[in-house]
């Protein structure tokens, strides 16, 4: 039982960073479309701070996952909302587009990266059924976090070669 406390303990600390990434960059960030995103994902990985806590504070005091009920089916609802309303605006962005919103989209894909394979890698280290479930759960949020990035990122980058008139394919 040690061994997912910890586990949880750890993931909470890296939603709660993830969380304030968000936060400080959303102000940072050009793109306007992007940071709505941003501001959005700051909800969501505080959504994923406070179910990772419910989890750890039931575990810690009654050492049992049986004393709650794990509701995970709505957890990526905010996220996927925004991002709809969102991603059709976000392909018409002004090619003026700088680096900096790049170097912030690829800071984010990295962090979503390393958020997925935390949960996937913590899996293995555990054999819960309810907590492989919960690190299921969230490591395939973090998946379409990643995914979302990705491709963004893959935009501006491919948005700033044919502003340079550079086709590399």
């Amino acid at each position: 039982m040690e061994n997912i406390l910890q586990i949880l303990k750890y993931a909470m600390e890296m939603e709660r960073q993830g969380q304030r990434f968000y936060q400080k960059y959303k102000d940072e960030i050009e793109d306007k479309d992007v940071k709505k995103v941003f501001e959005s994902l700051a909800d969501v990985e505080n959504d994923h701070y406070n179910i990772l806590k419910k989890h750890y504070d039931g575990l810690s005091k009654n050492n049992n996952w049986n004393s709650f009920d794990i509701e995970l089916s709505d957890g990526s609802e905010i996220f996927e909302n925004v991002f709809e309303q969102e991603k059709d605006k976000m392909t018409k962005r002004n090619l003026e587009s700088n680096f900096s919103d790049m170097t912030i989209m690829r800071m984010a894909y990295l962090i979503e990266n390393d958020f997925a394979n935390y949960y996937r890698e913590a899996i293995t280290k555990t054999d819960n059924e309810q907590a492989k479930n919960l690190l299921k759960t969230l490591a395939e949020w973090e998946d379409k976090h990643r995914e979302y990035f990705y491709n963004e990122f893959k935009k501006y980058m491919q948005d700033s070669w044919f502003d340079q008139s550079f086709y590399p394919f």
